[in-house]
């Protein structure tokens, strides 16, 4: 399994949380970091899958 830490501050609220949830659906266990919710916590057994829209970067990866 694979961690990803998402720097998602380029979006807005809203497309963070479809970005989330479509994260959640597809790629694998997603949700809004507890101490910034401007990131987001990914856990995945697919990496490929990750596909990061304009503005969204990976702050850190982990496995």
């Amino acid at each position: 399994m694979v961690y990803f830490l998402l720097d998602a501050s380029a979006l807005s609220a809203q497309q963070r949380i479809d970005y989330t949830a479509e994260l959640d659906r597809n790629v694998g266990i997603a949700n809004a970091d507890a101490d910034n919710p401007l990131r987001i916590n990914l856990y995945t057994d697919f990496p490929e899958r990750l596909i990061l829209p304009p503005g969204v970067r990976v702050l850190s990866r982990h496995g």
